[in-house]
């Protein structure tokens, strides 16, 4: 019996031992963070979590803050509000619900807080308890605000990425902010419980690049980039679709892909395959009735 548990248990640990150094540098790379100084008035805080801006006024009475992190990463951006604007008014932007993107809320008491117009359940529970937004844009709204002399635009593009999909438009600066609606070099996460839907998320990133005139892009994921990382994450769905019946040419794209990153459990290019075929298979399905 001793003898057996003792096997038992160099296997557990040789499993354990194995599935750690598989995850080990994917989840590194999603909570590994840096900043970035746009400007004097503009910080860019990638990763350990969603990527975020923290936008000041010259004065720095007032400050936007994109998008909260999680965690550890939350705890690092409340340090910076706090050394650079310690005494602005500040507004934040979810650019939706999920944790990584909002569940830094509550580190800015008095804050107020924009996002998508979510069911109240959804957004407590996929913030991580956060409380509920202050301001709630309907798909198709749009609010306008400045922060000093840059004008910003807010505007719900509805459904994509989740139910809800907000982005941010600093007009001087042509800056867009995504939030997840563009992953850059990563596999993006599709979530049916988050109501992620490709083919809207398509139509969505195309209306991006109508509507925009932007230089720069800040992913949700990922590092800053122009404008064509948009046309890129539009391209990834689309090459997929198109190779659903095409094996040859599926694996031609893994291997095109194979330098993405994914966040372990959650996204990859097999994710990403078998969630589009369900997709396509429903949407051929309802078309058929």
């Amino acid at each position: 019996m001793k003898k057996y548990l003792l096997w038992a248990g160099v296997v557990l640990f040789g499993l354990v031992l194995a599935v750690s150094m598989s995850l080990g540098p994917r989840v590194g790379r999603f909570l590994s963070h840096s900043t970035v100084e746009h400007d004097p008035g503009l910080t860019i805080f990638l990763g350990y979590g969603g990527n975020t801006i923290l936008l000041r006024s010259e004065d720095r009475g007032e400050a936007l803050i994109v998008d909260t992190k999680m965690f550890g990463g939350a705890r690092r951006l409340r340090g910076m509000v706090s050394s650079l604007c310690p005494h602005a008014r500040l507004t934040i932007v979810n650019t939706h619900c999920h944790r990584d993107h909002a569940g830094g809320n509550s580190l800015f008491p008095g804050a107020r807080v924009i996002a998508g117009d979510y069911d109240d359940g959804e957004w407590i529970s996929e913030s991580g308890g956060q409380a509920l937004p202050d301001v709630r844009l309907k798909p198709g709204q749009e609010i306008k605000l400045r922060i000093g002399k840059e004008k910003v635009r807010i505007k719900n593009y509805g459904r994509a990425h989740t139910r809800n999909d907000t982005v941010v438009y600093l007009e001087s600066r042509k800056i867009l902010v995504t939030g997840d609606l563009v992953f850059n070099k990563w596999h993006p996460a599709l979530l049916e419980k988050s109501g992620t839907n490709v083919s809207e998320w398509v139509g969505v990133l195309e209306r991006l690049m109508r509507d925009y005139d932007c230089d720069t892009v800040v992913p949700g994921h990922g590092p800053v980039a122009g404008r064509q990382v948009l046309s890129d994450m539009r391209d990834y769905f689309i090459s997929i679709q198109a190779s659903l019946v095409d094996r040859e040419r599926l694996a031609s794209l893994k291997s095109g892909y194979r330098r993405y990153y994914s966040i372990p459990f959650i996204s990859g290019f097999k994710k990403s395959l078998r969630f589009i075929e369900k997709e396509s298979a429903r949407n051929n399905g309802a078309g058929g009735k």
